[in-house]
């Protein structure tokens, strides 16, 4: 209610202190770290997107770390020299299993947006195993195939060189 007061229109002390205790704006931030939080979850949803588009495009003859045989000059990589690097990495790394970093990376980005744990135990102990043991499997029972990839037949480990290390002890 107002009430006249020498000033003229008053609020009275139930409204001054509803006022006082109402927030600014209708979104509640109660995360000091919300901008670097919005920061993070663009960075990894950018990354999955560049992962994902350079395994894709992945070109055993591009260049990067471990390539072998007649590279090209310019890489047909989608992402471009970063993008073979990195594909070239993954691949020979981890084989075929490559394929579930883009998931893993949305996963760990859906988590931040959320506001979840990205840590717990059981979490990072099962995306581990399921990787490990997929690259082991995979090199195990397959070993290392010919695939043609863009019109070129290119050796490729399934497993990657975890699963060639991995596969060895079993």
């Amino acid at each position: 209610m107002l009430a006249r007061g020498r000033s003229g229109l008053r609020r009275s002390a139930k409204e001054e202190a509803a006022r006082d205790e109402a927030p600014l704006s209708p979104v509640k931030r109660h995360d000091p770290l919300t901008r670097a939080r919005e920061v993070a979850v663009i960075l990894v949803f950018t990354a999955t997107l560049l992962t994902a588009l350079s395994l894709v495009s992945y070109h055993p003859f591009d260049p990067g770390v471990f390539t072998f045989g007649t590279v090209s000059a310019a890489p047909s990589n989608w992402v471009g020299i970063l993008g073979a690097y990195w594909a070239s990495l993954l691949a020979y790394l981890l084989g075929v299993v490559s394929l579930w970093l883009p998931y893993l990376l949305f996963r760990l980005g859906y988590l931040v947006f959320t506001r979840q744990n990205l840590l717990r135990p059981g979490r990072v102990v099962l995306w581990v195993s399921v990787v490990l043991s997929q690259a082991t499997f995979l090199q195990w029972a397959f070993g290392s195939v010919t695939v043609a990839l863009w019109g070129e037949e290119a050796p490729l480990a399934l497993g990657g060189g975890v699963g060639i290390v991995l596969g060895e002890l079993c």
